[in-house]
């Protein structure tokens, strides 16, 4: 930890913890959180996928908005 702060100082970045448990200051994250796994939600359900592949359904909503 020591180390990243001296890095972080060294180019003049400051690096900032947000508080926990505060999803206001996540805001923007959480919502594209959200749309990916309800896209992938809807991928799985729509063509009877069992729930085992969500992580590479997500991954490929991932891929899909990019």
């Amino acid at each position: 930890m020591k180390k990243i702060k001296e890095l972080c100082g060294n180019f003049g970045i400051k690096h900032d913890f947000p508080t926990p448990k505060t999803l206001q200051q996540n805001g923007v994250v959480e919502k594209k959180n959200r749309g990916l796994q309800e896209m992938a939600r809807s991928m799985l359900n729509s063509n009877f996928i069992c729930k085992r592949f969500k992580a590479k359904a997500i991954n490929t909503t991932c891929y899909l908005l990019t």
